[in-house]
């Protein structure tokens, strides 16, 4: 059985693309196959990468690894989410509030997830609204959720 990861960091910041280039090395040598946000390849340059693009970029894979702020955080999740497949968010960026772990922790992190260390899913909320105006004063919105159980 072949182990996949998405890999999802911000190459416009020199740092995160480093650090990026370290845990990609460390998931190929440790058997995954890693895939990339296909605009990230070129900038990540390492051999053995699957560029992939689209909703379904992270289909089947073990994990997705964000690597940066929480903006990247929260593109990755838009990746995760279709797939149900579990965010491990690595701080590299000033605020990290949505990350699990820092940067100090970034080689526990990846090691926890090439060994196959026993890791769960936390339930988070996510919130969504579209809104839609047809007229000067009119409009419409949308808004979802996932609830607890208990409220459904």
């Amino acid at each position: 059985m072949t182990r996949e990861a998405l890999l999802v960091t911000h190459t416009g910041r020199v740092d995160s693309t480093e650090h990026a280039r370290t845990v990609a090395r460390d998931l190929v040598k440790a058997g995954f196959t890693v895939r990339v946000v296909d605009v990230e390849a070129g900038e990540l340059a390492i051999g053995g990468l699957r560029p992939v693009s689209g909703p379904n970029a992270a289909e089947g894979v073990e994990i997705v690894c964000a690597l940066g702020g929480d903006g990247t955080l929260l593109r990755a999740a838009e990746l995760a989410r279709p797939a149900k497949a579990p965010l491990l968010g690595i701080n590299l960026g000033k605020v990290g509030f949505l990350a699990e772990a820092e940067i100090s922790d970034i080689d526990e992190a990846v090691r926890a997830v090439h060994c196959g260390w026993l890791y769960h899913a936390l339930p988070r909320s996510w919130i969504s609204f579209r809104t839609e105006r047809t007229g000067p004063r009119a409009f419409r919105s949308r808004r979802s959720w996932p609830r607890p159980a208990a409220e459904r």
